[in-house]
């Protein structure tokens, strides 16, 4: 029996490799997510229970189960302590979830937010525990905070934390905020900011609640900081971790990341150890501050990026690797959140070549029961727990107004059946 499931499971991703990539694409809204104020995460606990966890900028996290049904009570409330506004484009507040791998077990998950402390703007990144009376809420006392980090303006707080295939948790980090790093901050080591962070939740080092894993790269760099991994970075915002293809396992553990531009590039990266990613010295391919274009060491070039021509504010996603739309298989899918654009991007012979993604003609979707329209202003990427990828995307990006969609990306043309277990991408 099990051989035989084996044969399917490698048959299925077989023919999935084989499937034609689609010439346009459908849209499944999540109906219940519906009037949503800025959803900014949809994620995943990968414990077998097909839940997905969306987050509302103003500190409110969601249950929707398997079957799309909204929970009444959320699974998490931090509106009393989370730092945001009415202002559209308010960068500040609930940033990212993420979710301990043995979360299974442990019941851990790991959040990043804005708050005040002492009048001052900050970054928090906490460890939370689910209630072991309610799956589907928080502790509420559970909180214990793992760093803060100032942050000198209210933009770019950046704001990813992912875990590796390592078991580590990496933290990305904007480089403070206003415009052009004013202070060097990416570039300087001795600065949290502008970076990723790399941690180890699961043990602690001589005064940090976090372990310093012995591998970091500039652990035994002077004036440096142990923790970083990686650095000049701007505003880093969203990306995810590369599940692998599901028959050879190839791009396995690959970490992906937009990283927002300044006033000409937008750029997609995957991360590299000791990687120093070139801003402000750098904005995409090009010199944005001559004195120190040139003159910061090796640099790690993106695998992508676009003029300000074509969009202004790259939101970065996830390579598909789901089962329910085989032709996805290995495109890496994101947006621009200025005018709606949808990309993916796809390696071939070691160049990442693009496409705009179009959505197909109403007939086309609406005989699927799907969809070609959306709200434009595209906030975020998610992946649930089967690798099925959604944008979360509004009409009025302020923090405070209720008109948030949730769409699922689909191949009407070339339709898979569902994962029957998250065990196949991991």
């Amino acid at each position: 029996m099990l051989y035989l499931i084996s044969f399917m499971v490698l048959a299925l991703s077989y023919i999935s490799a084989q499937t034609p990539e689609p010439s346009c694409i459908c849209l499944e809204e999540l109906v219940e997510a519906r009037d949503f104020k800025n959803p900014l995460r949809l994620t995943h606990a990968n414990d077998g229970t097909r839940r997905r966890f969306i987050a509302e900028q103003i500190g409110l996290v969601w249950v929707f189960q398997s079957d799309g049904t909204k929970l009444e009570e959320p699974f998490l409330n931090l509106t009393e302590v989370i730092l945001t506004s009415d202002r559209p484009g308010d960068e500040r507040g609930f940033l990212a979830l993420t979710f301990h791998p043995n979360y299974r077990n442990n019941r851990k998950s790991y959040v990043w937010y804005s708050l005040v402390i002492d009048d001052d703007h900050h970054t928090r990144l906490a460890e939370l525990t689910t209630s072991l009376d309610d799956p589907n809420k928080v502790d509420p006392t559970s909180e214990r905070i793992l760093l803060d980090i100032l942050q000198p303006f209210g933009n770019h707080n950046g704001g990813d934390i992912i875990f590796g295939t390592d078991g580590l948790l990496y933290l990305f980090t904007g480089d403070g905020g206003l415009a052009g790093d004013p202070f060097d901050l990416a570039q300087n080591k001795q600065s949290l900011l502008g970076k990723v962070l790399r941690i180890d939740i699961d043990t602690t080092s001589p005064g940090k609640p976090y372990g310093i894993p012995s591998d970091n790269p500039y652990l035994n760099e002077t004036n440096a900081l142990p923790e970083l991994y990686s650095i000049g970075w701007r505003n880093p915002w969203r990306g995810g971790i590369d599940r692998g293809d599901r028959q050879t396992g190839e791009g396995r553990g690959r970490i992906f990341m937009g990283d927002v531009g300044q006033s000409a590039w937008e750029e997609i990266d995957i991360l590299e150890s000791r990687g120093n990613f070139g801003w402000p010295a750098r904005e995409g391919p090009e010199c944005y501050k001559p004195d120190l274009c040139g003159n910061i060491g090796p640099e790690v070039f993106p695998i992508y990026a676009y003029n300000h021509s074509i969009g202004q504010c790259i939101i970065g996603g996830f390579v598909y690797r789901g089962c329910e739309s085989p032709g996805f298989n290995g495109l890496f899918f994101f947006g621009d959140y200025m005018n709606g654009k949808l990309f993916r991007i796809k390696e071939e012979n070691g160049v990442w070549k693009d496409k705009e993604v179009k959505t197909c003609s109403s007939q086309v979707c609406s005989a699927q029961g799907l969809t070609n329209t959306f709200a434009p202003r595209i906030l975020s990427w998610g992946e649930d727990e089967d690798g099925e990828q959604y944008f979360l995307s509004t009409m009025v990006p302020s923090p405070t107004d209720p008109q948030g969609r949730v769409y699922k990306i689909v191949d009407p043309f070339n339709r898979g059946q569902p994962c029957t277990s998250s065990k196949v991408h991991h």
